[in-house]
């Protein structure tokens, strides 16, 4: 097949890719486990990541009680 061929082809598909995870997204991210957010925690905390006190997703400090979860690399996030 030519470039311009497969380039037509990939358009008429679209990113398979990307679909594929789109499928998978959700299941995969329930995998990753939770907790809730402990003001006490963060004290001792503070000296470590910056992913422990404020989501890496919308930059908002964590407040007491907000259910979070944890990526394998350690980082976390609002759930």
């Amino acid at each position: 097949l030519s470039y311009d061929t497969l380039l037509r082809l990939g358009e008429r598909l679209g990113d398979v890719k990307q679909e594929r995870w789109a499928m998978v997204a959700k299941e995969q991210i329930s995998k990753l486990p939770t907790f809730k957010f402990s003001t006490c925690e963060e004290a001792t905390l503070k000296d470590r990541d910056d992913s422990e006190v404020k989501c890496l997703v919308c930059q908002c400090p964590y407040e007491e009680g907000d259910l979070l979860r944890r990526l394998p690399c350690k980082h976390c996030f609002h759930a």
